[in-house]
């Protein structure tokens, strides 16, 4: 889906499910959390402050969407933020893009590139083939449809 499909589209996402046991690790506790984006259930690890909140929020990126962490008592929802480092540092540029609003700060880290094809060549055509060749089929090559593939890349809303 291209990042200008993406704006038109509303972010259908589940509320953060607490679904692993507690760790007590002394000054946080820790514990896996899951929730919907769409079709998809993502998981990740939440780490909570022991005190008294709401405290910042830190979301820590790696090939997923952020999750709705706003909403928890925990958190302080005017002081939350995203980093991003290699996949992750991808998805926070795209997750600024289409949501500009969606954090108040952001750090983005050793990242992959912030145009889709580089990340193509790099990445996908040596690992999964048989993707890029799909995506050809369907949607020509970079060279033969430059535009579909500029709408992919946060750097062309950057």
């Amino acid at each position: 889906m291209s990042l200008p499909a993406r704006f038109e589209r509303p972010v259908r996402g589940g509320r953060l499910e607490r679904v692993g046991p507690v760790e007590d690790r002394g000054a946080y506790t820790r514990r896996e959390v899951t929730y919907r984006s769409d079709e998809t259930t993502a998981s990740g690890v939440l780490l909570e402050p022991v005190g008294d909140g709401p405290f910042p929020a830190v979301v820590l990126n790696h090939g997923s969407p952020r999750p709705r962490l706003r909403e928890l008592d925990v958190v302080d929802p005017d002081r939350v933020a995203m980093f991003g480092r290699s996949m992750g540092g991808g998805v926070t540029l795209n997750a600024l893009v289409m949501e500009p609003d969606v954090v108040d700060a952001a750090v983005v880290h050793a990242s992959v590139s912030s145009d889709f094809v580089d990340n193509l060549r790099q990445f996908t055509e040596p690992n999964r083939p048989e993707r890029v060749e799909a995506m050809r089929e369907r949607w020509g090559s970079p060279e033969e449809s430059p535009e579909f593939y500029a709408d992919l890349s946060s750097r062309t809303y950057t």
